[in-house]
């Protein structure tokens, strides 16, 4: 969300710092299946800040742009999601 309100504000729309997600998931509490799906639907309000965007978009271009990948770290749950896999296999 707050990336497309950054993206729209550089695009001089004016945007507001509320946006909304419509989220449907079907109704486990239905006595029958019956063929059919039951949508709950909810309207979830979510207040952005798209302070943080910039400059962690320059931080990923300097990263994309270096000849070495970055060295592991317990703090990165991509790192340990990987060594995890490898773990396994």
């Amino acid at each position: 969300m707050e990336f497309y309100q950054w993206l729209l504000r550089k695009n001089e729309f004016n945007v507001s710092d509320t946006g909304y997600f419509i989220y449907c998931n079907g109704d486990k509490q239905q006595p029958n299946f019956d063929n059919k799906v039951i949508f709950k639907v909810s309207v979830l309000e979510y207040k952005g800040n798209d302070k943080w965007i910039e400059e962690t978009i320059f931080n990923i271009k300097t990263l994309l742009d270096q000849n070495s990948i970055p060295n592991y770290s317990e703090n990165c749950s991509y790192c340990v999601y990987l060594q995890d896999v490898e773990a396994v296999t």
